[in-house]
């Protein structure tokens, strides 16, 4: 009686202590270095929203917590993922950070740019013929530089542009440009009240340069700004 006493006490104890194990199991949260690198890919892609290349250099360990419900957080920013950079992820339980790694990428970044099949002089208007949309590595461009097609075409050089250089913003501005003897439309600005008016233009002038107007119907001439839109701007307040 006594031996199957102990059997009993034997096969009673080896099932607590399966079933202590699998509770151990069940409140544990593992996630594997693989997962973790494909998890961090694809948030890079879904963030940066352009062709890119992307390689991790480290190894990613294996992440183990004791807690069950652990879930992971990626955090990185659209303008700083390209280069060498690092995407951080956190492990949370209940909205609580437990832990935090770094993940060291490299980002390439590839768009679709106007590039100069020649060179084009300063002070020339860009002709359909004067560039190409090319796919190029725009990792180092600055984003607020970067131009679309649209832009380009019809806008004057304010530099040299030689070729095979990607056409940026600060190279070029609009090609809206008002000749000497054009009718314009005039806008005087006085503090918050604007006066609009028409006139005929004095001389040439591109926008963001200063010319002068002779307002219709009159032999009074004001200096403007060119604007934009093709309109001369005249700041009352300003040239006070």
């Amino acid at each position: 009686m006594f031996k199957y006493f102990r059997i009993l006490i034997f096969f009673g104890l080896f099932y607590l202590i399966v079933l202590i194990n699998n509770m151990n199991l069940y409140s544990r949260s593992y996630f594997s270095g693989d997962n973790i690198k494909s998890a961090c890919i694809n948030y890079i892609y879904s963030v940066v929203n352009d062709e890119v290349e992307v390689k991790v250099s480290d190894k990613i360990p294996n992440q183990n917590f004791e807690e069950n419900k652990v879930y992971a957080r990626f955090q990185g920013d659209r303008n700083t993922l390209k280069g060498n950079t690092h995407v951080i992820v956190e492990f949370l339980k209940d909205e609580r950070i437990i832990k935090r790694i770094t993940i060291a990428v490299n980002i390439k970044v590839y768009k679709k740019l106007p590039v100069a099949v020649k060179t084009i002089y300063s002070g020339k208007q860009i002709k359909d013929g004067d560039f190409k949309i090319k796919k190029i590595d725009a990792t180092n461009l600055n984003t607020e530089d970067i131009v679309n097609e649209e832009e380009v075409l019809g806008a004057i050089a304010k530099r040299n542009i030689t070729k095979n250089n990607v056409i940026l913003k600060p190279y070029i501005q609009s090609g809206n440009q008002i000749n000497r003897g054009q009718k314009v439309e005039i806008n005087v600005i006085s503090g918050g009240v604007r006066i609009r008016t028409s006139g005929t233009a004095l001389q040439d002038g591109l926008a963001g340069s200063e010319i002068r107007v002779r307002k219709d119907n009159t032999n009074v001439i004001l200096n403007g700004v060119v604007s934009e839109d093709g309109s001369v701007v005249i700041n009352i307040t300003e040239n006070k």
